[in-house]
């Protein structure tokens, strides 16, 4: 648990996913918010590491991106 997500960690996790979404031709894709959980930091730092990294990927898939909630 001493582990933290850096940007290069995301958006490396982001690239290589969306490499296999075009690769395969899929029309869409859910991604977590990589980094938010197990990474050790927030969802806005996620987020925002992420919208950055989708910024310069090309694709014709539609991403969504989900945000988990905590059970009660």
């Amino acid at each position: 648990m001493l582990w933290f997500a850096t940007k290069t960690s995301v958006s490396k996790s982001v690239e290589n996913a969306m490499r296999i979404v075009n690769e395969k031709g899929y029309n869409s894709v859910a991604l977590p918010l990589i980094g938010s959980g197990s990474g050790n930091r927030g969802k806005q730092w996620s987020l925002k590491i992420m919208l950055e990294t989708f910024e310069h990927i090309e694709s014709k898939a539609e991403v969504i991106i989900v945000k988990y909630k905590k059970s009660k």
